[in-house]
């Protein structure tokens, strides 16, 4: 991402055009497209499946993920990343899939979504993905979501997957999650936003969330 924003900032300079040509940074891509992400994608399954998209680093703290999921036996969990089916050993509650190239269709397999990072998270891409298919997404305070709990606090993870897991309606949780991220986080939204951001400034009315969160 930032090298191509270097790379098209270069060539925009070069081409002798830069004042005719805005050249936005900071709009991080995932090749989402909204509308790929339905509501019907669920399996006719009777576990309780959690769902985490992340490579294995100490900063995705699946440690804290593991120890949850110790408390929740009835759970079942699918794990894909970069480098997990070497740390992570699967077992019956805990299938691992290594970098995954279908993660919608993982995601629509799944009952919640979980981001347990320790630190370091900005904007998740994973989180908004999960978010889009209509899903409840329990995630640590250092992102963006639905059930928020603490980072390296394996307890509260575990009571906020089981609260989940016990509602007998998700669909009001999970569709609060899809209208945020369709209302301030589509690709339409955050270009527009950053458009204002550049012409006038953070302090711009406009900028300030309008939609209350799941």
């Amino acid at each position: 991402m930032y090298h191509a924003n270097l790379v098209v900032s270069v060539a925009v300079a070069l081409s002798g055009r830069h004042r005719q040509t805005k050249v936005y940074w900071a709009i991080r891509g995932s090749n989402m497209d909204l509308s790929d992400y339905g509501l019907a994608l669920r399996l006719a399954e009777d576990d309780f499946v959690i769902a985490a998209a992340a490579r294995y680093d100490p900063m995705k703290d699946y440690l804290t993920l593991l120890a949850a999921l110790e408390q929740i036996p009835a759970a079942r969990a699918i794990i894909m990343g970069a480098g997990t089916a070497v740390a992570l050993p699967e077992s019956l509650q805990l299938r691992v899939l290594v970098r995954h190239d279908n993660v919608l269709r993982v995601l629509g397999a799944a009952d919640v979504p979980v981001s347990s990072p320790a630190y370091g998270v900005g904007f998740s891409n994973a989180i908004a993905e999960a978010m889009a298919t209509g899903l409840p997404v329990v995630a640590t305070d250092v992102g963006d979501a639905g059930r928020i709990v603490p980072p390296r606090d394996p307890d509260t993870l575990a009571a906020a997957l089981a609260d989940i897991m016990v509602l007998s309606d998700r669909a009001p949780l999970g569709l609060a999650a899809r209208r945020r991220v369709v209302d301030l986080f589509a690709l339409e939204r955050a270009i527009e936003k950053f458009d204002i951001l550049h012409r006038l400034g953070p302090d711009a009315p406009a900028l300030q969330a309008t939609t209350e969160g799941p």
